[in-house]
């Protein structure tokens, strides 16, 4: 795969088509959908690859639309985490693809999705809910903790005192966009 930006590099600054992803593209796509070998290419750097693929070419411009939608759909179907975030550039050139910089719709919606994910994954946001489309469950009960605590602090004597065991400092502040405070 370095081999194939490394050649497409070449060929742009020549002012030559740098076509060699696109001929590999396809066998790629087919070896990244293997769970085994997934892991080993995230555990030898693929995201590190992954950015170089979809990143500028030297003279300025963007991967065919083709390519990066497909490298995009590969990089959804991958269990990437922080730590494959922080040793690569992936996430700022994903970032890019989703700002609209390349100018591709299709592309800008499927990035969009793929920072989205990664920004839940990097700030610990909740991603689940109920079906009715509220907060999940453990978020009602710390609001029903939370409503009980204030009702106790206003003097309300009908609702019962919460034990100080059962909410920690931790569990008073819930914000479900953040999480845990």
């Amino acid at each position: 795969m370095q081999d194939a930006v490394d050649s497409d590099r070449a060929s742009n600054e020549a002012g030559k088509p740098a076509v060699k992803r696109l001929m590999v593209a396809q066998d790629v796509y087919r070896q990244l959908r293997k769970s085994n070998i997934q892991e080993k290419f995230l555990e030898f750097g693929g995201c590190r690859v992954f950015s170089e693929w979809l990143d500028q070419m030297p003279d300025g411009t963007f991967p065919n639309v083709n390519l990066v939608s497909g490298i995009l759909t590969c990089i959804d179907g991958l269990r990437i985490d922080i730590g494959h975030l922080e040793e690569s550039k992936l996430g700022q050139v994903v970032q890019c693809y989703s700002e609209g910089l390349a100018n591709m719709p299709y592309v800008q919606n499927l990035a969009k999705r793929l920072v989205d994910k990664w920004s839940r994954l990097v700030h610990n946001i909740k991603s689940h809910y109920d079906f009715d489309g509220e907060c999940d469950d453990e978020y009602r009960v710390l609001q029903k903790r939370l409503n009980k605590i204030r009702a106790n602090r206003d003097g309300d004597s009908d609702v019962d005192e919460p034990k100080p065991s059962s909410a920690s400092k931790n569990d008073l502040i819930y914000n479900p966009q953040v999480g845990r405070i």
